[in-house]
């Protein structure tokens, strides 16, 4: 059979996914839409390798792919099985929101090519708080205002789909603390948004009754579906200091308390096999890592020895930086101090000066970069002398048109709203791109 070489194009229009209730996610990080609002989600050079990647052998029968009932490819690799028999990675994962279980096309797309998912907002405070003051003055009547809907959706249809297909697809829990998008009047006296803010004390009961219920909801409901949680996430700013702005600063003064007992309080009442993370986006800037290290060090010895600890790098990377250097040197420190490591959000932003056009050379610019972040992870997997290994690698969304990146957002590793942006393996039609293959064929 003749064989040629095949390069992946963006097609064109993205598919939509339906809306399940009357208030739906932006497929981001952290922003609410009504249905009416709603739209589908260094080193600067690169090696001859990694180059050669963007371009995958196939027959010429790639002219006409096996596809699924809605469009699917499914006569290529499943990328979690790429990626744990080439690089050692257990885990390949997605964030999705929960209006995607209504687009069958993208749901086949979830369960061919990953195994692990994360809630994009569904188990972050806010969805589960509720942004609004409750109007309840003592947790026991918070308790009965607690909202799981949106994530036991979520949980109920991967276990459905575990049991029906054989299959164990887990999740990884997302977030329990976090400055952002939860809401303020947790913090402050009588749950009002208005009142003074709590002492610490009345703060740390708060903590470990929300950590407390909302993991033990998970446990018991869906024991062994949570495998990992990323326990706090984003408390270190890039200058090594502690977070100065959100809620947390205003009730701890700047202390590092509500950091440990946050891992103290998972420790007491997630499962015995819980993994438990810090997360954190810029990750890889130097004195940033050091801290998220020291901050790991000092966990280590306030949580039981038992207990799994790991380090979630984000990975909201562009084209330049950080560097490769900068990324394997960071994946070495939190190797040598966590029990693991997971690469917990990734995604790759445009070239700078990208404006949409000539996509063959951007797509194989995103390819190579790609490449070389994954040689990092087979490398960093290889070293038996680290402690941990980078054991999960979650992709922050499925395909291109729905990337949190095509639109303006404040929050760490966001995009700036202009620049158009291609971030994911797939594209707008579920199709895999260049960087696909530079994954899939890593050792071509």
């Amino acid at each position: 059979m003749n064989k040629r070489k095949y390069l992946i194009i963006l097609s064109g229009a993205a598919i939509t996914a339906g809306v399940i209730a009357a208030a739906v996610y932006l497929p981001g990080r952290n922003r609410v839409k009504t249905p009416a609002e709603y739209a589908p989600e260094h080193d600067t050079s690169m090696s001859e390798e990694n180059e050669t990647a963007v371009e995958k052998t196939v027959s010429s029968d790639a002219e006409k792919p096996a596809q699924g009932t809605d469009g699917i490819q499914t006569d290529i690799p499943a990328l979690h099985n790429a990626l744990a028999s080439g690089g050692g990675v257990s885990h390949t994962g997605v964030a999705i929101p929960w209006t995607a279980l209504t687009d069958t096309a993208r749901m086949e797309l979830v369960t061919r090519h990953f195994n692990s998912i994360t809630c994009e907002n569904e188990m972050k405070p806010e969805t589960i708080l509720g942004h609004y003051a409750p109007r309840v003055t003592t947790l026991y009547e918070l308790e009965e205002k607690l909202d799981f809907t949106a994530a036991d959706t979520v949980a109920d249809w991967i276990t459905d789909y575990n049991t029906v297909n054989g299959t164990e697809i887990r999740m990884r829990g997302h977030v329990l603390i976090w400055h952002n998008q939860t809401p303020t009047w947790f913090f402050r006296e009588n749950f009002t948004i208005d009142g003074d803010f709590v002492t610490t004390e009345e703060m740390n009961q708060r903590m470990e009754w929300y950590i407390k219920t909302v993991t033990q909801h998970f446990d018991q409901k869906y024991p062994g579906l949570i495998y990992a949680w990323d326990v706090v996430n984003e408390q270190v700013m890039d200058s090594g200091e502690i977070r100065t702005d959100g809620d947390w600063y205003h009730v701890y003064q700047g202390s590092g308390e509500y950091i440990i007992r946050a891992f103290q309080y998972a420790d007491l009442y997630t499962a015995p096999d819980t993994i438990l993370f810090y997360n954190d986006y810029n990750e890889c800037t130097p004195a940033k890592r050091d801290a998220i290290v020291s901050f790991l060090e000092e966990i280590r010895t306030e949580i039981s020895p038992e207990r799994k600890l790991g380090a979630g790098m984000q990975g909201h990377h562009d084209m330049e930086t950080p560097s490769a250097s900068m990324i394997e040197a960071a994946a070495r420190a939190y190797a040598e101090t966590a029990d693991t490591v997971h690469i917990t959000e990734l995604d790759i932003k445009s070239s700078m000066g990208f404006d949409g056009t000539d996509l063959d050379a951007e797509f194989a610019r995103q390819a190579a970069r790609y490449a070389e972040i994954y040689d990092i992870v087979k490398k960093i997997n290889a070293d038996d002398t680290l402690m941990g290994h980078i054991d999960n690698i979650t992709f922050w969304g499925t395909h291109d048109a729905v990337s949190w990146l095509k639109t303006f957002n404040s929050v760490g590793g966001s995009a700036d709203g202009k620049t158009p942006q291609y971030p994911l393996l797939f594209d707008e039609q579920l199709q895999p791109k260049p960087a696909f293959w530079a994954l899939v064929n890593s050792d071509e």
